[in-house]
C-alpha cells in the first residue's frame, strides 16, 4: 500500500522554487551543464529543465551517469560506473541532478569521479529528496527539495522493483498488515 506523503502540486512548486534558486546561482555562466544520475532523477530533471528554461537559461546542456553499488540487494562497498557521461565536460560548471540522497556513498563517488576524473571546474548537486538519516556519507547537498524520514519512498521517478515510478506523487510504502 503507498501514503501519499508529497502531492503533485507540492513537487510542482519546489521544482520552481529550485530552479530559481539554482538559475540565479548559474546564469552568470550562460549555461548549464547538467550530469542527471539514472534512473530516477529523469522525472525531476525533466520537470526542472522546463522550469530554467522558462526562467531564460537558454543554454542547458545535459547528460546522464548511472552507477551501481550493489550486487542483487547486497552493497559489494564498490561504486562502479556503468553508464557514462558521452560529452567532455572538462573545465564545466556541472549541477548533478539526483532524485534523492539516502547513504551519500554513490553522490560522493559522483563528486569526486566527475572533478577528477573529468575534470570538470565545479560540481553541485541538486537533490529533490534527501534522507539524513541513513547518511554514511558527509555529502553537501547544495539544492535540495525535501527531506523525508527513514521510510521507503516511491514515485516521481522512485521506484519499488520497478513499480510506482510514474506516480505523479511522492508515497510512503506502507507494509499491508492483515
Amino acid at each position: 500500500m503507498i501514503k501519499k506523503y508529497i502531492s503533485g502540486k507540492k513537487i510542482q512548486q519546489k521544482v520552481k522554487e529550485l530552479a530559481k534558486k539554482v538559475y540565479k546561482d548559474y546564469k552568470k555562466y550562460n549555461e548549464l551543464n547538467i550530469v542527471t544520475v539514472l534512473t530516477g532523477a529523469k522525472w525531476f530533471s525533466k520537470d526542472f529543465k522546463k522550469e530554467i528554461k522558462g526562467l531564460g537559461m537558454k543554454k542547458v546542456k545535459e547528460d546522464f551517469i548511472k552507477a551501481k553499488s550493489y550486487v542483487g540487494t547486497k552493497s559489494s562497498g564498490r561504486i562502479n560506473v556503468i553508464k557514462d557521461i558521452k560529452r567532455n565536460i572538462a573545465g564545466k560548471h556541472i549541477l548533478v541532478i539526483e532524485d534523492i540522497v539516502d547513504t551519500g556513498l554513490t553522490l560522493s563517488f559522483l563528486k569526486d569521479y566527475l572533478l577528477k576524473k573529468k575534470k570538470t571546474r565545479s560540481v553541485r548537486i541538486c537533490s529533490f529528496l534527501d534522507k539524513p538519516s541513513r547518511r554514511v556519507k558527509k555529502i553537501k547537498i547544495d539544492y535540495c527539495g525535501f527531506k523525508v524520514p527513514n521510510k521507503f519512498i516511491v514515485g516521481y521517478g522512485l521506484d519499488f522493483k520497478e513499480k510506482y515510478r510514474g506516480l505523479h506523487y511522492i508515497g510512503v510504502l506502507v507494509e499491508n498488515k492483515q
